[in-house]
């Protein structure tokens, strides 16, 4: 063929498969300039001589004398030259290759379509954000509750993101400002063309400084030093949101915080008015808010820092139910009934039509006061007691006590020294079983309010009990202490000092039965009202009974959600979870369940092993009763057991890993020697060799 070198292809009828490449491959590609040249025009094929009486081109047919690399063996099929082929003389068949020529604007038609392949890809990629989130509570990706509020927007939302760009001596929140950066850019790729993020950096101007003060994103001075010296960074680290004509400001984000924050901003802006929260409690009432005059707050507003918090998603509204109209009640989203004190019948009444209604209910119930002064509990009458056994809540008036109770520490005894001076011997740590710690094994982990918690501390509280329940409502105990807790009733000294705890703990022993008790348990159903078969209080009203279902939350402590309950902490436990308990049962009230998934998305704690205290507890050295100087034996032994665990697993550490590479490489070998061993069949079947 002119313009290019002729390729013979020689097609036998019944080729050795044996030489072959592969199954079926039965022809070889020869060069034509290797053979007599078959005459004739180049670009025909001929017969040619080995074609006649199909003789094979096989191994021994031919001299052995030394030339170069053979060309491999090639299938009809992997010839597209249609056109080209034309049967040979007697019966052989032969086809010519195409030129050279067309081979190369073939190649170039390739590689043209290829690129136009990978430019379409790039195209779609831009307009997709493909993300791969391997983090078991998916960190780095928008949570559904977040996609589902940014698709209720009808409208344009404008987000300002006030940062100064320039962090000199503040690196270290480089990378929070990474994480902000990120979830802003998620958020505007999420809006599809509804969300419009703006960066703003108020150090540039004072007219941006002046725009951040006027929506209450001020900065945060940071100290920090440098070669310089000491001084003092302002960062700016705030959003601002407007939507039609409402407008919500984050003053400070914090990366894990941020994406709970932005969905309840984004959920005020979309709502025309706050969800309602209703607060019913004996507390002293607010003064009339002057114009220009800070509000103090007057003593005994035990829980002004739960209203707080609830008051960044919610419009709290303080109830007197003696005095209040009904229809006061008509537009709470939930009621909270905080430490219940002597209510009238008509206050219960109340409580009762509005559960029975289909509303919901949180009873912060105790059963005392606590005397700051005596350090005793002073017993209350709460005037609720009947109307929760009607619903299927016992309140036991005993206090628990519970062994995994608050860790107090206790300042040794004094010491005189042989030179006069008098010390301080070493001191202990004892656990106030009066303040029960729960950790995440007490809680329903199945139950949305409880995920994510831990570290939950109770303050003399009392355990609950589940009695006969209305036709229609169910229970869940959703709280609970540790199977080793007692129970203390009658008077008796709350301070914490290690004779009166020592005391108190030996009482608890010898008491009620060491059991778990419930602190925190809900029903829900349609309950029948309490005055279904009584008198109501108020005349001419009708009475609802199990018109809808409703929900009811009780919380054996009050003091648990008070001012000193919501700032409780052990250092050696980390932060407190009772307010984020506190907010978890109010959304979930409020039927709030996606904000509740998102606060605590991120938050489950990741403790580390405790070697000392299980070494501890595994010797018993942990029991209260044992005398000092057996006390000292068994923490030598938890001693010489915690470093043998130690060197175990520093040692697992150190052979595991080699010896787990070597099963491998085993593994590897034994399975590639077995198929070595398996005859060799061809693919269309029959005898194979070894």
């Amino acid at each position: 063929m002119s313009g290019g070198r002729s390729l013979l292809l020689l097609l036998h009828p019944e080729p050795d498969r044996r030489l072959a490449a592969g199954g079926g491959r039965a022809a070889r590609l020869q060069p034509a300039g290797r053979r007599r040249h078959l005459g004739g025009d180049a670009g025909v094929a001929r017969r040619h001589p080995l074609a006649t009486g199909f003789r094979p081109a096989l191994r021994r047919h031919r001299p052995r004398r030394g030339r170069g690399r053979r060309r491999p063996l090639l299938s009809a099929d992997d010839l597209p030259v249609p056109g080209l082929e034309r049967p040979a003389p007697g019966g052989a068949e032969v086809a010519v290759i195409a030129p050279a020529r067309r081979q190369r604007r073939e190649r170039l038609i390739s590689g043209l379509l290829l690129a136009g392949v990978v430019a379409s890809l790039l195209v779609v990629a831009g307009h997709v954000r493909p993300r791969l989130d391997l983090t078991q509570d998916r960190l780095f990706s928008l949570a559904p509750v977040t996609r589902e509020v940014l698709g209720r927007l009808e409208d344009r939302l404008q987000v300002k993101f006030y940062f100064n760009r320039r962090l000199e001596g503040a690196e270290a929140l480089l990378p929070a400002r990474l994480v902000l950066r990120d979830f802003l850019d998620e958020v505007e790729a999420a809006g599809g063309g509804r969300v419009r993020v703006e960066t703003v950096d108020p150090t540039e101007s004072v007219a941006a400084r002046s725009a951040a003060e006027a929506a209450g994103i001020t900065a945060i001075p940071m100290p920090t030093s440098d070669a310089a010296g000491a001084r003092i960074v302002n960062v700016y680290q705030g959003l601002e949101l407007r939507y039609q004509d409402r407008t919500e400001v984050l003053p400070v984000l914090v990366p894990g915080e941020v994406e709970f924050a932005f969905v309840a901003a984004v959920d005020s802006l979309l709502r025309d008015r706050r969800p309602v929260v209703g607060l019913v409690s004996r507390e002293p009432p607010m003064p009339p808010a002057l114009p220009g005059v800070a509000e103090a707050v007057p003593p005994g507003r035990e829980f002004e820092s739960l209203r707080i918090r609830l008051g960044r998603r919610y419009a709290v509204r303080d109830l007197d139910l003696a005095e209040d109209a009904p229809d006061r009640l008509s537009d709470l989203a939930a009621l909270i009934v905080a430490r219940p004190e002597r209510l009238s019948p008509r206050e219960v009444f109340e409580i009762d039509q509005y559960l029975a209604g289909g509303g919901r209910v949180l009873v912060l119930w105790d059963g005392e006061r606590i005397d700051v002064e005596t350090n005793r509990p002073q017993p209350t009458e709460t005037g609720l007691d009947d109307w929760l056994a009607a619903m299927g809540v016992r309140p036991e008036k005993a206090m628990v006590w519970d062994q995994a109770g608050f860790p107090f520490p206790i300042p040794g005894a004094p010491v005189r020294l042989p030179d006069g001076t008098e010390v301080r011997g070493p001191g202990r740590t004892v656990n106030y079983g009066l303040w029960p710690i729960v950790q995440a094994s007490g809680l329903a982990a199945d139950h949305i309010a409880c995920q994510g918690l831990a570290n939950l501390c109770f303050l003399w509280a009392h355990g609950l009990a589940l009695g006969p329940l209305p036709a229609g409502v169910t229970a869940e105990v959703l709280v609970r202490t540790s199977p080793a807790t007692g129970a203390l009733a009658g008077d008796f000294d709350l301070e914490p000092y290690l004779e009166n705890v020592e005391r108190l703990a030996r009482r608890a022993r010898s008491g009620q039965e060491q059991r778990s008790r419930a602190l925190v348990v809900a029903l829900r159903g349609a309950f029948p009202s309490f005055f279904a078969d009584r008198e109501p209080p108020v005349a001419g009203r009708p009475i609802r009974s199990a018109a809808e279902p409703g929900l009811l939350v009780v919380v054996g402590d009050a003091d648990a959600f008070s001012n000193r309950g919501i700032e409780v902490a052990a250092p050696s436990l980390g932060p407190s979870g009772n307010p984020q308990l506190a907010a978890n049962l109010v959304d979930w009230l409020c039927q709030e369940e996606g904000l509740v998934d998102l606060r605590v998305r991120g938050g489950r704690p990741r403790r580390i092993r405790n070697f000392r205290q299980e070494a501890l507890a595994a010797v018993g050295a942990l029991d209260p009763d044992l005398d000092p100087d057996r006390r000292e034996e068994l923490v030598a032994e938890a001693e010489r057991r915690e470093r043998r665990i130690r060197r175990l697993i520093s040692w697992g550490n150190v052979l595991v890993p080699p010896f787990l590479v070597l099963l491998l490489a085993l593994g590897h070998f034994a399975f590639h020697r077995a198929r070595a061993r398996r005859p060799w069949r061809p693919a269309g079947g029959g005898e194979g060799t070894t």
